[in-house]
């Protein structure tokens, strides 16, 4: 079965819900779904599910429009100015004061994703024009691209990507590096197809000497 995500806003949250996706994990099946919600007031929630056998693409594929509840694994809880919260539903039999809390949490994270994962479906089958699961296959190449990436220290590579992707990092990046390096990189921004306007400008504006010595016409 394909790993599929879904992007969308279900009760005034902002979900990003990844459907079937292949569990490299111990904790569990041979399968996992995984879900990020964040909510109007700024709160972050993480759920894993390791144990389930029930999924939404399968519910789309047989036209059903229920989804049975998944149980969730771990569930972390981020919010601006409090500590993370972190709790794994193994823990949840413990007798312990930890085991009790972890156990109600568990509880609450239960019924927070299955309500959501319900307005995941719901949202694909009532506006199938509007909504779309995108499939995250990957292939083998795309995973030896991605461990290149990974482990790429050439500063001239890193600071392409980031003049095409991060204006600000790259200006940062840049003022850190010596100038024999600026010199290459510099040599591979202006011999790309991208133009980056407000790396230029910054570039006229701040290293006119380093592109006058470098042939560059600022």
């Amino acid at each position: 079965m394909a790993k599929l995500v879904y992007k969308g806003k279900i009760n005034g949250n902002d979900v990003i819900y990844k459907d079937s996706c292949i569990n490299y994990h111990l904790e569990g099946g041979n399968r996992m779904n995984l879900m990020e919600v964040v909510t109007e007031t700024g709160k972050e929630f993480r759920f894993w599910v390791y144990s389930c056998p029930y999924f939404i693409q399968d519910c789309l594929e047989e036209n059903k429009s229920y989804v049975h509840d998944d149980s969730v694994s771990k569930v972390v809880i981020k919010e601006k100015g409090k500590d993370t919260l972190n709790y794994n539903s193994k823990k949840a039999g413990d007798r312990t004061v930890e085991g009790k809390r972890t156990k109600l949490f568990i509880e609450k994270a239960n019924k927070m994703y299955n309500e959501i994962r319900r307005g995941v479906l719901k949202d694909l089958i009532e506006k199938p024009k509007d909504k779309k699961l995108e499939s995250l296959l990957v292939t083998d190449q795309q995973i030896k691209e991605e461990v290149e990436d990974a482990f790429n220290t050439d500063p001239k590579i890193y600071g392409l990507r980031l003049y095409r992707d991060d204006t600000k990092k790259f200006i940062k990046f840049f003022s850190k590096i010596d100038k024999n390096k600026k010199k290459g990189l510099l040599n591979e921004i202006f011999s790309c197809d991208y133009e980056n306007k407000e790396v230029i400008d910054w570039l006229n504006n701040n290293e006119q000497d380093l592109l006058r010595e470098a042939g560059f016409n600022s």
